[in-house]
């Protein structure tokens, strides 16, 4: 049963309405069921327009990762007429991966935000000076198995840590003063030839949506990073 407040699967997602293309979809508390959660549209369809529920699901435990559940999805003629309700079953994969079936039909849905994350803002691909190793390029995502947090994961790489490797990640709990926010996680480490990998203590510091520092606490100055792509 969801929180009265948050669930793991709450936010925004995107999934493929076979001919009408990708649609943007926000999951958040079901506006009449208080153990149920509801997939309302952002972007929508002929068939069934933005704002309009597409699906929902009962009693999805907060623990439900790798469970089916049972609800209903709604489908429309053309033109939004004669809208109902049929059964419907939300898979949940992961906390970034999820499929929902109805009428037949089998739509598989990624997330793109959590509700409210800041951290969101920082998605995208950076470039930073990794010391001795010269710059390297790495893409902020959202986190597969950690809520409201951030991944970075190396596009080009080193003898210690190679490219399609985490080298940090940070949650959304932030503090600050002055204008500041930092945020804290974990930053990899390893011996060359990435052996003995291991995640130690870690902190970002944002300074705009185009730069930002990461320190691995204990383990010299940090590392400026600054955006090349969203």
């Amino acid at each position: 049963m969801p929180a009265a407040t948050t669930h793991p699967l709450f936010g925004e997602w995107v999934g493929q309405y076979g001919g009408h293309g990708p649609e943007k979809i926000r999951i958040d508390t079901h506006p009449e069921l208080p153990r149920a959660i509801c997939a309302t549209k952002i972007s929508g369809d002929p068939n069934v327009p933005a704002n309009q529920v597409t699906w929902w699901a009962n009693d999805v435990d907060e623990n439900g990762r790798g469970k089916k559940f049972q609800g209903k999805g709604q489908i429309a003629e053309t033109g939004y007429k004669n809208p109902s309700f049929v059964d419907a079953t939300l898979e949940w994969f992961s906390d970034t991966s999820i499929q929902v079936t109805w009428a037949g039909f089998t739509i598989q849905f990624q997330r793109t935000s959590y509700p409210n994350g800041f951290l969101d803002n920082l998605l995208g691909e950076w470039v930073g000076n990794y010391a001795g190793h010269g710059q390297e390029r790495i893409k902020i995502h959202i986190h597969p198995s950690i809520p409201r947090a951030i991944c970075a994961t190396k596009i080009t790489g080193d003898a210690n840590v190679p490219a399609g490797q985490i080298t940090w990640w940070m949650n959304d709990s932030e503090s600050g003063d002055n204008g500041t926010r930092t945020f804290r996680g974990k930053g990899q480490i390893a011996y060359t030839g990435f052996t003995n990998p291991s995640f130690v203590d870690a902190s970002l510091q944002w300074f705009s949506n185009s730069s930002i520092e990461v320190t691995w606490i204990g383990y010299g100055a940090g590392i400026q990073f600054t955006r090349v792509s969203f």
